[in-house]
């Protein structure tokens, strides 16, 4: 999975890819929240496996992770 930085609509974002799947996420002190995320290969398992990663990654930064 890759990480980078992103502005989308004035707001900066954190944007992961894995496989056919991107998804960026809001993040602050204390929380992470899914703000979209697309597969070009849908049934693969990778937006799933993507959300996983991330939900460990945030929780073990100390961030509720969650979805809007």
């Amino acid at each position: 999975m890759k990480k980078e930085i992103v502005n989308v609509l004035g707001m900066e974002l954190e944007r992961w890819t894995n496989k056919s799947c991107v998804a960026d996420f809001g993040v602050e002190d204390d929380w992470a929240t899914l703000y979209d995320i697309k597969s070009r290969e849908e049934g693969k398992g990778h937006a799933t496996e993507l959300l996983i990663g991330a939900k460990k990654y945030y929780e073990r930064q100390g961030k509720e992770f969650g979805g809007s």
